[in-house]
């Protein structure tokens, strides 16, 4: 089931990733699976407070320990976004195009709970962004249902006013919470995966920061 989190994101289909690269500096500042799915229509679909994306932890809770914007702005060919505090980039597992990030102080002689960033090409203009929900719900729920795994989603938009699509796929050990920050035939993935460690209980507040802290180049 860990092996199903990490690998379920590089199997959308009719998806191209491009190549992006990154530098950093300091700053402050049918039957689909679903089981619940929050979406709200064009015309609601409406961000409801000034911070529309406030972190969550493990268990859906606002995550108020963690200070948005201080950190690492991380800049690429595509956008930036803020890395935060006590978070580092994986050398060993990341590649150009896609970085990899780990809590500081953490064993990594196993698997933990990581986020990656990663830029992709898709069909779809950014005013058709429904279409390329449909097609992610369609997706991502199939691989859900076939690995018996729970799949809820929602939207709403970033800081920079671009529209997100927030999809969770978890069972009772791990989960993974998948950040689509919609482009013009392109799209941005925050993926966090999540598996219960009581030593990183903020895998989703940072990944949640890091998609509302972006914006395009």
């Amino acid at each position: 089931m860990k092996h199903f989190l990490l690998i379920l994101c590089s199997a959308l289909l009719c998806l191209t990733l491009v190549a992006c690269g990154t530098t950093s500096e300091p700053q402050s500042g049918g039957d689909t699976g679903l089981q619940d799915i929050d979406f709200q229509s064009e015309t609601d679909l409406q961000v409801e407070s000034e911070e529309p994306n406030k972190p969550k932890d493990s268990e859906g809770q606002e995550n108020t320990d963690v200070p948005i914007g201080e950190g690492t702005l991380i800049e690429t060919d595509y956008g930036s976004y803020v890395l935060l505090d006590g978070w580092y980039e994986f050398d060993q597992i990341s590649t150009h195009d896609k970085p990899f990030y780990l809590k500081d102080g953490i064993s990594t002689e196993s698997v933990i709970s990581n986020i990656s960033v990663e830029c992709g090409e898709n069909p779809y203009a950014k005013d058709d962004h429904l279409e390329f929900r449909t097609a992610l719900v369609q997706q991502l729920g199939a691989q859900a249902s076939a690995a018996g795994m729970q799949m809820t989603a929602s939207g709403s938009y970033t800081a920079a006013g671009d529209v997100l699509y927030i999809f969770t796929i978890s069972d009772d050990t791990s989960s993974t919470v998948q950040y689509y920050i919609i482009g013009d035939y392109r799209y941005v993935l925050i993926h966090a995966t999540d598996l219960m460690d009581e030593r990183i209980p903020d895998v989703n507040a940072i990944a949640a920061a890091i998609a509302d802290s972006f914006t395009w180049a």
